[in-house]
């Protein structure tokens, strides 16, 4: 998914067919897809919802929208409920629309100057388009004053087998809790430090200004035991037990990257290259 619609693929990755895109149109140009959430019960309900994005005509900023597909991304329906915009950062599932609690989504939201927000849909049942979303009680408040000031991760955001939902934070460390929706409330909240898993960026994954994709993410493998594995730069982390530690059990090795060719003497053609940058 990203700037080009949603695409899809039946043989591991190998070969890729275009799906569609939100809104539902045609063919290409859609909206700038952000991020993917798959109900805990795809194969059964092939729900998914998808974060996108499109201009403000006359600004730089964006509107964001929260759209969900009920038929494995072909068609998809806004969750707009209302005329207030929020910048949407990132949205998961916790249970799909055939559970007995119903399609629950929890969202966050960055609002500037203000400390971010998690929300939940209150309405469990379609038609989806006229979604209803409560701000969560319980998390404690991440001020968003800046990018490297708090607020929460865009791709640090997972719901862990148990169906609690985990948060990242911009600045670092995570939280933990479980969504009562009744209540509009997050439930045996918990605090744990912890890397910087979900990026210092709320960019989607397409945007040429990202530098770094920060991802967490729960394994689907079952002999794992839902283990929680977090990605922090070229590091990659564990967790065995909910997120309450962490332990680093990869590092990728870092490389210039080689940009085109060059006739001659070319390591010093990338290291005059990355020497004339400024990384501060």
């Amino acid at each position: 998914a990203g700037a080009q619609g949603l695409w899809r693929s039946t043989d591991n990755g190998v070969t890729f067919k275009w799906l569609g895109s939100i809104p539902n149109v045609a063919a290409w140009p859609g909206r700038d897809i952000v991020s993917l959430s798959f109900s805990p019960a795809f194969a059964e309900d092939d729900t998914m919802i998808a974060i996108s994005q499109s201009p403000i005509p006359g600004s730089s900023k964006y509107y964001r929208y929260i759209s969900v597909s009920t038929n494995g991304g072909v068609k998809w329906t806004d969750m707009v409920g209302s005329r207030t915009w929020r910048y949407w950062t990132s949205a998961v599932i916790t249970h799909g629309p055939l559970e007995l609690k119903g399609f629950t989504v929890v969202a966050t939201a960055y609002r500037g100057y203000l400390h971010d927000l998690m929300f939940v849909n209150r309405n469990r049942e379609a038609p989806y388009a006229d979604a209803r979303w409560a701000p969560l009680e319980g998390p404690p408040p991440k001020v968003g004053t800046g990018l490297e000031h708090g607020g929460y991760s865009g791709y640090g955001t997972a719901v862990l087998p148990n169906r609690e939902v985990l948060v990242s934070s911009w600045g670092s460390g995570i939280i933990v809790g479980k969504i009562n929706r009744a209540e509009a409330q997050l439930d045996d909240v918990r605090e744990y430090k912890a890397h910087r898993f979900g990026g210092d960026s709320n960019l989607p994954g397409s945007e040429n200004m990202k530098v770094f994709n920060e991802r967490v993410m729960v394994s689907p493998d079952r002999r794992h035991k839902g283990v929680i594995f977090a990605v922090s730069k070229q590091d990659i982390y564990a967790s065995v037990n909910k997120g309450a530690t962490w332990k680093k059990v990869l590092a990728i090795p870092f490389r210039a990257p080689r940009i085109g060719t060059c006739a001659e003497n070319c390591e010093e053609t990338v290291s005059t290259r990355f020497s004339s940058l400024d990384f501060h």
